[in-house]
């Protein structure tokens, strides 16, 4: 077995004419392409990743700003809810509504047919 690296031009494939290299101990027996040879090449995968990346960080400040707004929103929400709610049962006018309720329906205090009549079933 030879030991160091082995060369040659890549016959056919998308790196077709450009030197591709391989370990002789490698098992997967590919060649690869050095890439350094290739500025142009590096240059607009260098600019792919930089848009990939700052696309990743305009998504994540337009979902917090998003975030920042609901917030903002629902929290006056629940300010005027909690404003119009400040009765220890809700609002006022469904605490005085229960009141008359109360008031016309004796439920609470007897009920409206004899209890001796069950009591001798």
């Amino acid at each position: 077995m030879r030991r160091g690296f082995e060369t040659i031009t890549i016959p056919h494939g998308e790196n077709a004419g450009r030197t591709g290299w391989r370990r002789t101990a490698d098992p997967t027996d590919e060649y690869r392409v050095n890439h350094q040879h290739h500025p142009a090449e590096l240059y607009r995968l260098a600019q792919q990743h930089h848009r990939e990346r700052q696309q990743q960080f305009a998504d994540a400040w337009r979902a917090q700003d998003l975030r920042a707004q609901h917030e903002e929103f629902v929290g006056s929400i629940r300010d005027d809810i909690a404003a119009i709610l400040d009765g220890p049962h809700g609002p006022p006018i469904l605490e005085n509504l229960l009141a008359e309720d109360d008031a016309a329906n004796h439920r609470h205090e007897a009920p409206p047919w004899p209890m001796d009549s069950y009591a001798a079933a």
